[in-house]
């Protein structure tokens, strides 16, 4: 199991995003800090002949809502073999997100997301044009648990949330 941990300001913790299996695997359960974050520039795709979605950079798409967590970089190694990393499915990219402070504002902040290698891209027929309406939401929309919860993982857009912020890189 991997340790997802609740300290504040860890010297060995990092933040990464959880936008799909850490989502309706309910990984959140495993800590008490998990957190709302909205991921902008990014185009979340499922394709139904597999069972999780891969998430593209796309300049023109507002972004998609995700869960974040802190792990301990020790963990790293574990959650890159979960992600098919060694196996050139996946590799982890440090971006800018935006994090829910409160009801209505949110923060910017640095987090590592696993995205699409160019061979997996390539092996999954991967494209912006792939799943336009982020099938993944009605995957998430199975768990009354999840939605409860995080309401805002069903909400397709981010509109509002952006335009308060011009440089998110």
């Amino acid at each position: 199991m991997i340790s997802i941990i609740n300290k504040e300001n860890g010297e060995n913790v990092d933040l990464i995003v959880g936008y799909g299996t850490f989502i309706t695997n309910k990984m959140f359960k495993f800590t008490k800090d998990v957190k709302i974050c909205f991921v902008p520039k990014c185009r979340r795709i499922y394709i139904t002949s597999e069972h999780f979605p891969f998430a593209l950079e796309d300049p023109s798409k507002d972004g998609f809502f995700a869960l974040l967590f802190k792990v301990e970089h020790k963990e790293f190694k574990r959650l890159d073999f979960y992600e098919g990393v060694d196996a050139g499915l996946f590799y982890r990219k440090k971006i800018s997100i935006l994090v829910k402070k409160d009801l209505n504002n949110y923060i910017k902040k640095q987090a590592f997301i696993y995205l699409p290698t160019e061979q997996s891209i390539s092996d999954h027929k991967l494209t912006l044009d792939c799943d336009k309406e982020d099938g993944w939401i009605e995957k998430i929309r199975v768990n009354p648990e999840v939605c409860e919860k995080f309401p805002e993982l069903l909400e397709k857009n981010g509109k509002n949330i952006i335009s308060n912020f011009s440089n998110l890189d």
